[in-house]
């Protein structure tokens, strides 16, 4: 029995404290089972905490989910201020076009992330071509975002250029998770009702075969055709004629 007991217990994630009861809780939660957001040593996730340039690389790459191989095989951004284990989340970030560092060959990771600059390395992640986005920066991201349902759970009366707290970052990245299972299952679903619609409407089917074949043996080459056809009525009492 206690074994049984230990063994549930050890499968369950355990929460934050700090997010229990909050809007951000569901969020955290499925972004803790998916290892994708982390918290601190004290067993706290700090939601109201501002977000840094290096914490949302981290958080969007673990999201998209590398190998800690391949993680560490991205080629190096080449920043001077970029070190610690913050290094191969920044260089996989970069690689794969989720940011960019500055004209000046910083990264910053320390500097704090606006609700802005997450809505664009969130669309990013999800692989977005920016030529299939209308407007300009960054407007063109931010009405991709909303059109994601990234905002769907942030308060209204935060403005763009503030800077984003970790539980605002984990609702907008839940949000892509939700996305695409949803597309997915929509996708799926979709094309199963215009099967069956297309199914209901066939009355008949015809299959035909043609196989040309040559053979050479000591000199000798025959030649060889076959037909083969198949004929399938679905609908009773129909008449047709070959």
């Amino acid at each position: 029995v206690m074994l049984v007991l230990l063994m549930i217990f050890s499968s369950v994630t355990a929460i934050f404290a700090d997010v229990v009861g909050t809007s951000y809780e569901e969020a955290v939660k499925a972004l803790m089972d998916s290892k994708v957001v982390s918290g601190y040593t004290d067993g706290t996730f700090r939601p109201e905490n501002t977000l840094t340039r290096a914490e949302a690389c981290a958080f969007l790459v673990n999201y998209l989910a590398p190998t800690e191989e391949e993680r560490n095989a991205a080629a190096d951004s080449g920043f001077t201020d970029v070190t610690g284990w913050a290094t191969t989340f920044v260089n996989y970030a970069v690689e794969k076009g989720l940011v960019k560092g500055y004209t000046d060959g910083t990264f910053r990771p320390s500097n704090k992330v606006n609700y802005q600059e997450l809505a664009a390395m969130t669309v990013n992640a999800l692989g977005i071509d920016p030529e299939e986005l209308t407007g300009g920066w960054p407007d063109a991201y931010i009405n991709k975002a909303k059109e994601l349902g990234m905002y769907e759970n942030i308060s209204v009366s935060k403005k763009n250029q503030e800077e984003a707290n970790r539980g605002d970052a984990a609702e907008m990245i839940y949000s892509l998770i939700k996305y695409k299972d949803t597309s997915v299952k929509d996708a799926v679903a979709a094309r199963l009702v215009k099967s069956n619609e297309a199914l209901q409407n066939v009355k008949s089917m015809s299959y035909e075969m043609v196989m040309d074949m040559g053979m050479s043996m000591v000199g000798e080459s025959i030649d060889m055709k076959s037909v083969m056809k198949l004929d399938m009525i679905l609908e009773p009492m129909s008449m047709y004629m070959l």
